[in-house]
C-alpha cells in the first residue's frame, strides 16, 4: 500500500433497504497508520454513524489496532458511515454496508497529515442536507471556474442565494449574509480574500439561527478551509474594465512565526461613471388641486470608492486556546449628481426649468476587534468577543433650479459603539447546545445644518440573550432556538424600552433515500432604526420633505416554509412553499401638511405586509462531463394594508446559470429576471444582472475576460409609489455598465508554515450610522 493514500473520502450514499426492525451486529477491526512515516497511531478515534447518529465508538491502542462492535436496530434505509479522526491529520471517511450479521476487517488505514493536501473524492453526490445547513463539497470544476469565493458561491447554485460578482454582493432570500471562515465570523472582505483552491467545503444555511436573527441576516455562509502547511501566503485578485472606470480589488498577505500569525488585508471597490440618469414622473395631490412633474433625466456623474484595511494578529499557544486582534479601517467616499429637464403643471399653469442635485458622502470608521476562545473540556468551549467602533462621517447636498440654489442639507455624524459577546458551546452524544449573550452600547450625535439647524443625540443599550439546540430523534432532525432582546433608546427628551422574543424552529425528515422535507418557522421582531426615529425634517425641495418618527413601535414578522429537497447523483431539485406575515410594519406614508405647505413622507406603522411564495430550483451537473446547468423560477403574491389603502402585487421571476469547462478553460453565463416587491405603498423592481465570462486557470494564476450586462444596454432598476397623495414612478439607469468589458487576474502564492488557527464563531461589527439622508 502506498505511503501516501488519498484519505479524505466524504461519502454520503443512501440505498433503500427493505429489511426493517432487524438487528445490526457489525464487528470492525483494523490498524491506523500515519501516511508520512507508516508508524501506528495510538489514540485515533473510530466512529460508526448511521443517519448522522453515532452508533459505536472506539479508540486505537498503542499499536494502532482497533476493534469496534456495532449493535443497532435497522429501522432506516441508509448505509453506515465509518469515520477515523486523529489530531493533526485529515479525517478519513468511507461507507460500509449495514448487514444484519457481518464481520469486517478494514485492514490498514493511513491518515494523511495536515501538511499534505488531501484530495476530495466525491461518490454519488457532493451535497449533504442537514436540518440546520446544507454542506456542499466543491468539485474540481467548481473551483477551477472561480477566481474568488464570491464566484465560487455563484457556481455552486445554493438555494435562496444570489451572488452578484460585479457588485461583490451576496444576498440570501433578499437579505444580507453572515460570512464565516472555519466557523469564525468574518467581514465580507476577509471572505473575499479566501482562495477557492483552499476551500474544502461550504456549510450554507438559508436562514438565520436564533443568534444571527438579531442581526437581520438572511443566512450564514461558512467556508471550511483545507488544512495546509504553507509558511505564509499572499493573494491578489483584481477585476477592471478598459471601457469603464471600474475596479474590484483584493490583496491579502499573512505570515506566521512560532505561535503567532500576522495578516494584512486591503480591499477596494471603485466606480466613476458619467452616464447615470434618473427619469421620474410624479404627482402631488391636495385639496387645492394637483401638481404634476415630468423629470426627464440627463446623463450625470456618479461614483464611489470604498476601502478596507485590516491588520490582524493571532496567537495560538496550544490546541485549546486562541487570541485574535484585528485593527480595522473603513474609508468611504461617494459622489452623486443628478440632472433633469423638468416640466411642471399646476392647475393648467406650465413651468419648465433645469434642475441639478449634487451630494457627497464621506466616512471614516476605525475599529478594534478582540477575540478569545478556550476549550474547557471534551466537546465544550467558551468564546468571547469585544468590538469598538468610531464612525465619523458627513453628508452634503445642494439642489439648484436654473442654476440657483434652492435647498441645502448638511449632516455631520459622530457615532461611538462598543459590542461585547460571550458564547458557551456544548456537544452531547445526540445534541448540541449553544448559549450566548450580546450587548451593544452606542452613542450617536448628528448635527443637521439646514433650515432647522437641529442636533440629535441618541444613546442605545441593546442586550440580546439567545440559545440554540440541535439534535435528532430517530429519523427526525430538529433545530430549535430562542432569544430575548432588551432594547433601550434615550434621545435626551424621551426614553423607550423594548422587550421582544425571537424564535426559530426547523425540522428535517427523510421521505426516501433521495427525497427530504423540511419545515421552518421563524418569529422575529423588527425594531425601528435610529434614522427612522429621527424627528428632523429633511427637505428635498420647496414642495417635499422626509422625516422620521420617534413614536414608532416595533413590529413582528413570522415565516412558515415547507421545502422538498430531491438529490440523486447529478440532479438536484427544490420545491419551496412559503408564507411571510408582517404585523404593523414600518413604511413611508405621504401626507400634505397645510401649516408648512409641503408634502411630507413620514415613517409610520402600517397594518399588514404579507407574501406568499412558491419556487422551483432545478440543477443538473456534469452534463456530458463538461456542462453544469441551473434554472430557478417562482411566483409571488404580495399584499399590504394601511389606514387608507390596500394593495396587491403578483410577480413572476426566474434565473439561469450555465457553465462549461474543458481542461484549463471555462465559460459561464448568468441571467436574472429581477423580482418585484411590495412594501406598504412602495413597489421596487430589483436591479437586473447578467454576465458572460471566459476564464483560463493554471496552477496559481487565473485570467478572465468577460462582459457584464451583455443582454441589456444598461444597468437599471425601477420604483413605484402607489400613494393617493404622491403617486410616482422612477427609473434609474447606468449606461456605463451596459455591455461592459471586464478583465480579471488572480494570483495566489504559498510559502513557509501556516498556523493552525482555532475556529471562531463570535465576531461583531457595527455599521449603523443613525442619520436620515435625502438623496
Amino acid at each position: 500500500m502506498k505511503t501516501r493514500l488519498l484519505t479524505f473520502l466524504f461519502i454520503l450514499c443512501y440505498s433503500y433497504v427493505t429489511a426493517t426492525n432487524t438487528n445490526i451486529n457489525l464487528g470492525l477491526s483494523g490498524t491506523i497508520y500515519s501516511a508520512a512515516d507508516s508508524l501506528p497511531l495510538s489514540g485515533a478515534v473510530i466512529e460508526v454513524l448511521m443517519s448522522d447518529s453515532v452508533i459505536a465508538r472506539s479508540v486505537s491502542d498503542k499499536n494502532g489496532r482497533f476493534i469496534v462492535k456495532c449493535q443497532h436496530k435497522n429501522s432506516i434505509s441508509s448505509l453506515c458511515l465509518f469515520k477515523v479522526s486523529y489530531i493533526g491529520h485529515v479525517t478519513f471517511y468511507t461507507s460500509i454496508k449495514g448487514d444484519s450479521e457481518r464481520t469486517i476487517d478494514m485492514g490498514k488505514i493511513y491518515l494523511t497529515a495536515n501538511n499534505e493536501l488531501a484530495e476530495v473524492v466525491i461518490h454519488e453526490d457532493n451535497v449533504i442536507q442537514k436540518v440546520d445547513k446544507t454542506i456542499v463539497i466543491p468539485t474540481k470544476t467548481d473551483i477551477k471556474a472561480s477566481t474568488n469565493s464570491i464566484e465560487l458561491l455563484s457556481n455552486l447554485n445554493l438555494p435562496g442565494l444570489m451572488a452578484n460578482v460585479i457588485e461583490k454582493k451576496v444576498t440570501i432570500n433578499g437579505l444580507g449574509a453572515i460570512y464565516q471562515i472555519n466557523g469564525r465570523q468574518q467581514s465580507r472582505e476577509q471572505f473575499m480574500a479566501v482562495n477557492p483552491e483552499n476551500i474544502l467545503r461550504i456549510e450554507y444555511s438559508d436562514h438565520a439561527s436564533s443568534r444571527y436573527i438579531n442581526q437581520n441576516a438572511g443566512g450564514v455562509i461558512n467556508a471550511i478551509l483545507k488544512k495546509k502547511v504553507t509558511g505564509g501566503d499572499a493573494f491578489i485578485n483584481a477585476t477592471t474594465s478598459p471601457t469603464t472606470a471600474f475596479l474590484n480589488g483584493t490583496a491579502k498577505a499573512s505570515y506566521n512565526f512560532n505561535h503567532s500569525e500576522f495578516s494584512l488585508l486591503y480591499d477596494n471597490s471603485l466606480r466613476d461613471y458619467s452616464k447615470r440618469k434618473i427619469d421620474q414622473n410624479e404627482s402631488f395631490i391636495n385639496n387645492l388641486g394637483t401638481t404634476s412633474r415630468k423629470n426627464m433625466g440627463l446623463n450625470a456623474p456618479f461614483g464611489y470608492i470604498s476601502q478596507n484595511i485590516d491588520l490582524s494578529y493571532t496567537y495560538v499557544p496550544n490546541d485549546k486556546s486562541m487570541l485574535s486582534v484585528i485593527i480595522g479601517n473603513q474609508i468611504g467616499h461617494q459622489h452623486d449628481e443628478n440632472k433633469w429637464n423638468v416640466d411642471e403643471m399646476t392647475n393648467h399653469n406650465n413651468l419648465s426649468f433645469y434642475r441639478n442635485s449634487n451630494y457627497k458622502y464621506n466616512s471614516y470608521s476605525p475599529s478594534f476587534d478582540i477575540y478569545f476562545t478556550q476549550k474547557l473540556k471534551k466537546n465544550e468551549s467558551i468564546e468571547a468577543n469585544v468590538v469598538g467602533t468610531l464612525l465619523n462621517s458627513y453628508y452634503t447636498r445642494k439642489l439648484s433650479d436654473n442654476e440657483v440654489i434652492t435647498t441645502q442639507n448638511r449632516i455631520d455624524n459622530r457615532r461611538r459603539s462598543l459590542i461585547a459577546e460571550i458564547l458557551h458551546k456544548k456537544t452531547f452524544e445526540h445534541l448540541s447546545w449553544d448559549l450566548g449573550v450580546n450587548h451593544n452600547f452606542s452613542h450617536t450625535k448628528n448635527v443637521y445644518s439646514n433650515s432647522t439647524n437641529s442636533i440629535t443625540r441618541m444613546d442605545v443599550n441593546d442586550t440580546y440573550l439567545y440559545t440554540q439546540i440541535t439534535g435528532k430523534v430517530k429519523k427526525l432532525s430538529y433545530d430549535i432556538g430562542a432569544g430575548l432582546k432588551i432594547y433601550g433608546v434615550n434621545n435626551d427628551t424621551d426614553n423607550k424600552s423594548f422587550f421582544r422574543n425571537l424564535t426559530t424552529v426547523n425540522f428535517l425528515y427523510p421521505l426516501s433515500s433521495y427525497l427530504k422535507v423540511s419545515y421552518r418557522f421563524q418569529f422575529k421582531p423588527v425594531l425601528p432604526s435610529l434614522s427612522q426615529m429621527s424627528n428632523v425634517i429633511q427637505y428635498y425641495d420647496a414642495l417635499t420633505g422626509i422625516k422620521g418618527n420617534p413614536d414608532l413601535k416595533s413590529y413582528s414578522t413570522s415565516t412558515n416554509r415547507i421545502l422538498f429537497i430531491y438529490n440523486k447523483k447529478k440532479f438536484r431539485a427544490n420545491l419551496w412553499l412559503s408564507y411571510y406575515i408582517s404585523d404593523n410594519p414600518i413604511g413611508l406614508s405621504t401626507y400634505y401638511d397645510e401649516g408648512k405647505n409641503i408634502f411630507i413622507s413620514e415613517y409610520l406603522n402600517q397594518k399588514k405586509n404579507d407574501k406568499v411564495n412558491t419556487q422551483v430550483d432545478l440543477i443538473y451537473n456534469s452534463i456530458f462531463n463538461h456542462i453544469n446547468l441551473a434554472v430557478s423560477g417562482g411566483w409571488q403574491r404580495f399584499s399590504s394594508k394601511g389606514e387608507d389603502y390596500q394593495h396587491t402585487l403578483y410577480n413572476l421571476y426566474w434565473s439561469a446559470n450555465l457553465s462549461a469547462y474543458y481542461k484549463n478553460l471555462s465559460i459561464s453565463a448568468n441571467y436574472v429576471r429581477p423580482q418585484k416587491s411590495l412594501t406598504a405603498e412602495q413597489i421596487v423592481l430589483a436591479e437586473n444582472y447578467s454576465s458572460v465570462m471566459l476564464m483560463y486557470k493554471k496552477n496559481n494564476l487565473s485570467l478572465s475576460l468577460g462582459v457584464s450586462y451583455p443582454f441589456t444596454k444598461e444597468w437599471e432598476s425601477s420604483e413605484w409609489s402607489l400613494s393617493k397623495v404622491h403617486p410616482s414612478y422612477k427609473h434609474v439607469s447606468i449606461r456605463d455598465n451596459g455591455n461592459m468589458l471586464t478583465l480579471g487576474c488572480s494570483y495566489y502564492l504559498n510559502f513557509g508554515k501556516n498556523l493552525k488557527k482555532s475556529k471562531k464563531s463570535v465576531n461583531n461589527i457595527d455599521n449603523e450610522s443613525g442619520i436620515l439622508k435625502v438623496e
